[in-house]
């Protein structure tokens, strides 16, 4: 396949996948299972479609992604494919990861669940349990700041 030909079915795949995981995350807001922020009224309707997307969806990005790195890879060097993706992936992963997505997510979190009290800007890297937010995977779950 050269390079200027595109395939239409893998992008309305991504386009698909795409608006999926939006509306799921949207629908987890009102579901009855443990999330970040919940709404004060859920409901149990919800739990039925957050069930039927989180069954496919993980698969088509993985599927989108192998798609994806096979032709990258076809078009370019493996070098060069590994240098372009930590260039365009692994930086906004580290500046996301320590700075913008998961300190905010968890400071969210645990205000809203009265762990935390104050000002966002009090969570800054001098805080001894800042990067506690980034282990979320401790027995327990989160750890409480």
């Amino acid at each position: 396949m050269s390079e200027k030909e595109r395939r239409h079915d893998i992008g309305w795949l991504r386009v698909l996948g795409m608006l999926s995981i939006f509306v799921f995350h949207c629908g987890r807001y009102f579901d009855t299972e443990g999330w970040h922020i919940k709404n004060p009224q859920v409901y149990r309707g919800m739990d039925i479609f957050i069930g039927f997307i989180v069954q496919w969806i993980m698969p088509l990005f993985f599927i989108l992604s192998a798609f994806s790195t096979y032709y990258a890879l076809s078009a370019r060097g493996s070098g060069i494919f590994i240098k372009e993706r930590l260039k365009r992936l692994g930086i906004p992963f580290l500046l996301g990861t320590f700075v913008f997505l998961i300190p905010v997510q968890v400071y969210i979190e645990r205000f809203t669940h009265g762990q935390f009290r104050g000002s966002a800007f009090l969570r800054a890297p001098s805080d001894r349990n800042y990067f506690n937010c980034l282990f979320p995977f401790k027995m327990g779950g989160w750890v409480a700041a």
